[in-house]
């Protein structure tokens, strides 16, 4: 090939570039950004699941803890203890404590929703009133109206937000697939939390 042929190709690949990313940019973004279809698409594929968990009973004096959790997995974290900074925590849970607490809410969600709703007694205890939204549907239940798999893993959940970096799944869950074991390799490694 001669040196004309090369600048050939280059130039013809550059003017490519240009006319490309100008399409992009003038065409196709603002059609794509406008699509009520694949907005709708979107915020369907991200669910209307909201998990709010607020602790009360024996804790009321020393400031009671609460969260909230999302369909893409987010947590805020509110530590109760004061109004500093330090209390509030925002990250992302791990996606099999996630898939695993999601399941066990929809598998009890007629059991749960039927829940008389009344707090738990006051024993000396701590407790934790939960407001689940799911599908466009929302009902409450208290941990001590919680069993099976509900409990264990809403217990799992708290475990985690108190200390996402100390927190460790049980020893007789697998974390899931591929992303479950990239995601493990990286927490035991790295330190890595989302």
């Amino acid at each position: 090939m001669e040196q004309k042929d090369w600048v050939l190709f280059i130039g013809t690949f550059l003017m490519g570039m240009f006319a490309g990313g100008y399409l992009y940019f003038t065409v196709f973004l603002p059609d794509y950004a406008a699509n009520q279809d694949l907005t709708t698409l979107t915020d369907q594929w991200k669910g209307d699941f909201q998990l709010t968990g607020t602790m009360y009973g024996a804790c009321d004096s020393v400031g009671c803890t609460s969260f909230s959790l999302s369909g893409n997995r987010q947590y805020k974290f509110d530590a109760g203890l004061s109004i500093a900074e330090e209390a509030l925590q925002n990250g992302t849970v791990p996606r099999t404590l996630f898939n695993r607490l999601s399941d066990a809410l929809q598998a009890a969600s007629s059991t749960l929703a039927g829940g008389d709703g009344v707090e738990c007694g006051a024993n000396g205890k701590i407790y934790a009133h939960y407001v689940v939204t799911d599908q466009g549907e929302t009902y409450t239940f208290e941990s001590c109206d919680a069993q099976g798999d509900v409990a264990r893993w809403t217990t799992e959940l708290w475990r985690y937000v108190q200390d996402p970096k100390g927190y460790e799944l049980p020893k007789d869950v697998a974390w899931q697939g591929v992303a479950g074991t990239v995601e493990e390799f990286l927490r035991e490694n790295f330190g890595f939390n989302n």
